[in-house]
C-alpha cells in the first residue's frame, strides 16, 4: 500500500485522529487504507493450491507427479545437471533425483530474484545454467496445472469471482465497482489458465508448448457494451512484449458474448470448492 500511497503524499494525520498533539513531519504525512485479509485455509481465489488450503484432491495430484514415468523419464534426462544444481545450492542435497526436478522452482525463483537485482550468481552457475532451469521449472509448474480438472480446483473460483464482478456491475445499472485488481502469483494465473483451457501468449519453449507467464504479466478480463444492453467479454495477457487478446475456448470470437463466457466459467467454477477438495475422485 505504500507503494501506491508513499509516505509524504498522504493528509495530515490529524483529520483522522483529533487527539494527536502533534502531527508527523510533512514527510511521514500517510494515507491510512484498510487491509482485509483472507485465511491462507480459506483461500480458494488467490492462493487455493498452497498446502495450508488443504485441497486434498489436488495436493494428492500433485505429490504423486514425482512418481509419474514423465518425471522420472525428465529427471533420468537431466539427472547430472540437477545434481549439481543441488550440491551448489544446498537445495534437496542428496535426495532422488525427481525431488529435485519436483522442487526446482525452489531453487531457480531464488536465483532469478540476483538477476532482476542484478547480483551476482553463485559460484559454478552460469546464464546458460540458469536458462536451463528456467525451461524446467516451466516445465515443472506446467504439469502442475494441467487440465481442466486440476484447472477446476485451482483456477475455477478466480472464473467464478470474475463473472460476480461482472453481474454485479450489470444489475446495478453501471453503479458498482468498475475495477478489482488481483496480485497473485504465478501458479494464480497457471490455475485460471487450465480453468479456462488457454495457452495466453507465451512463447513456445524448448520442453513443451508454452512457458510460464513471466514476472509482472497479467491478464485483464474486460467487460463490454458494444450495445446497449448487449455486453461482451474480452481477455487480454500483457507482459513486457506488450499486450495480446486471448481468444477463450468455446467462444465464438475474441469479444466473447457475456453469456457465452458465463456458460464456459459455468462448467469450471465449482459450486461447493471445499466439498470438491475433498472427494476421493
Amino acid at each position: 500500500m505504500l507503494g501506491l500511497y508513499p509516505l509524504g503524499t498522504g493528509p495530515n494525520p490529524s483529520i483522522y485522529d483529533k487527539s494527536l498533539k502533534a502531527a508527523p513531519a510533512p514527510e511521514l504525512a500517510f494515507t491510512p487504507v484498510p487491509i482485509h485479509a483472507v485465511a491462507l485455509k480459506n483461500d480458494s481465489v488467490m492462493r487455493p493450491w498452497t498446502g495450508k488450503a488443504n485441497c486434498t484432491k489436488y495436493r494428492k495430484y500433485v505429490k504423486s507427479l514425482r512418481r509419474t514415468p514423465t518425471y522420472k523419464k525428465q529427471a533420468k534426462k537431466y539427472k547430472k545437471f540437477l545434481k549439481r544444481m543441488s550440491a551448489i545450492t544446498g537445495v534437496n542435497e542428496g535426495k532422488k533425483t525427481r525431488k529435485i526436478l519436483y522442487e526446482i522452482n525452489e531453487i531457480y525463483e531464488s536465483l532469478s530474484a540476483n538477476i532482476q537485482h542484478n547480483l551476482p550468481l553463485p559460484k559454478g552457475i552460469s546464464s546458460r545454467d540458469m536458462e536451463l532451469m528456467s525451461q524446467l521449472a516451466d516445465w515443472n509448474y506446467h504439469h502442475q496445472f494441467l487440465g481442466k480438472r486440476i484447472g477446476r480446483l485451482t483456477g475455477g473460483p478466480f472464473v467464478g469471482e470474475v463473472v460476480a464482478n461482472f453481474s454485479n456491475y450489470i444489475e446495478k445499472g453501471g453503479k458498482a465497482r468498475k475495477f478489482y485488481l488481483y496480485s497473485g502469483h504465478q501458479r494464480t494465473m497457471l490455475g485460471v489458465e487450465a480453468a479456462l483451457g488457454i495457452e495466453t501468449a507465451r512463447t513456445e519453449g524448448p520442453l513443451f508448448k508454452g512457458r510460464v507467464p513471466p514476472l509482472g504479466s497479467h491478464y485483464a478480463f474486460e467487460l463490454h457494451e458494444p450495445k446497449q444492453g448487449s455486453f461482451a467479454v474480452r481477455l487480454t495477457f500483457v507482459s513486457q512484449q506488450g499486450e495480446k487478446t486471448i481468444s477463450i475456448p468455446g467462444c465464438p470470437s475474441e469479444m466473447c458474448p457475456l453469456e457465452r463466457f458465463e456458460a464456459v466459467a459455468a462448467e469450471v467454477v465449482p459450486k461447493n470448492w471445499r466439498a470438491e477438495c475433498a472427494a476421493s475422485r
